[in-house]
């Protein structure tokens, strides 16, 4: 394959992946226009694993390459969704060709430029919001980018509590809209709270319809049209079902999982951690986010949390409950209520560890997240 791309320069592969679960992982990060998958080991079964693979990433032109073509196998890949069936024994005479009808019918995919930060939580009460809040009004302070912070708490709508805003349309006018979401959509129904920070309420906080959010298929609409929209997204999300978790985690660059030194709290937090990852996401951008932390009268060690969360970074905010107190009883971020509190200290140092403020030439922001980000 590579021999049959040698000197074509507007060609050439990003990366090899190992198995499904890495092309899912580097489809995510690098928005490649074409998928080439080798189906020859099995392939019944990898048909089968590409059917919703195909239905996700909407905007990647798959092909498949095998050493045989009869009937059944390409009745089976047209109804997954395969552009194309490349024959291995006409690789060198026939790919790039195939490969420049497909890129010349592949939807633009470039104004997507947004990033995506997913907070989920370990329970109820355990500090998603506060996060998800202070994250984004700190980014915004960063890198005089315009955010959206989309809150998915259908039953609660806590960052409307937060933050003291009411507002008459949320979420659930977005996604009961029949035209489809846009730019002008999101812009329109979301609420301003300051300069460059928009957010967009839960049914629970804004006069809209009242209706589970956190369903799979409704939330890809939503996550490309944020990206297409916004410089940075954060996605306040306490309480959705696992394939909603997998759905939006799969869109974001950054996951966080909220919870503390508890021994349920960390017992979900592990079945959460198995699930994302059996559902196709990299641990590399996971982050287990050690909320209220002590250094003496935890329940459970750090130590121990760490042995039990083996395989994802852990992050701690310190116990400061006056501070987040304060700023929830004034309506306002930290920034404002304690711009010197420990709290706003330790999230001012997860974006620094996670985000590179700097933005680029072409305008983009730059996401810093460790191993996740190499090149593919």
């Amino acid at each position: 394959m590579e021999e049959a791309l040698s000197g074509k320069n507007h060609f050439g592969p990003v990366g090899v992946c190992p198995d499904i679960n890495s092309l899912v992982n580097n489809l995510s990060r690098t928005g490649a226009p074409i998928a080439l998958v080798d189906i020859d080991s099995q392939p019944a079964q990898l048909l089968d694993s590409l059917g919703p693979i195909v239905n996700r990433f909407v905007h990647v032109r798959f092909v498949v390459i095998s050493s045989e073509c009869g009937s059944d196998l390409v009745f089976k890949a047209m109804q997954v969704g395969v552009r194309h069936i490349q024959m291995k024994n006409t690789i060198q005479s026939e790919l790039c060709a195939v490969l420049e009808r497909l890129v010349e019918t592949a939807p633009s995919h470039e104004s997507e430029h947004g990033i995506a930060i997913s907070i989920l939580s370990a329970s109820g009460g355990c500090g998603c919001t506060t996060l998800a809040v202070n994250l984004a009004n700190e980014l915004r302070l960063k890198n005089s980018e315009r955010v959206l912070l989309v809150d998915l708490d259908h039953t609660y709508g806590s960052v409307g509590t937060y933050l003291d805003m009411h507002g008459q349309f949320g979420v659930g006018d977005v996604l009961t809209h029949k035209a489809g979401i846009d730019t002008q959509l999101l812009r329109t129904t979301a609420t301003r709270f300051s300069e460059n920070l928009d957010v967009l309420l839960s049914p629970a906080g804004a006069n809209s319809p009242s209706i589970d959010v956190a369903g799979p298929e409704k939330l890809m609409a939503l996550i490309a049209a944020c990206k297409k929209s916004y410089a940075i997204t954060i996605f306040d999300a306490p309480r959705i079902s696992i394939g909603a978790a997998s759905a939006l985690a799969g869109e974001s660059e950054r996951i966080f999982i909220v919870l503390q030194l508890l021994v349920p709290h960390i017992r979900f937090t592990k079945t959460l951690l198995s699930d994302l990852v059996r559902n196709g996401i990299s641990e590399s951008r996971i982050t287990a986010l050690i909320n209220r932390y002590r250094k003496r009268g935890n329940m459970v060690d750090l130590k121990d949390a760490a042995k039990a969360l083996e395989g994802i970074s852990l992050a701690q905010l310190n116990n400061d409950y006056t501070s987040v107190i304060r700023a929830l009883n004034y309506g306002t971020p930290l920034a404002d209520a304690a711009p010197k509190s420990v709290i706003r200290r330790d999230i001012n140092q997860l974006t620094s560890t996670f985000f590179d403020s700097k933005v680029a030439s072409n305008g983009k922001l730059h996401v810093q997240a460790g191993a996740s980000h190499e090149p593919v």
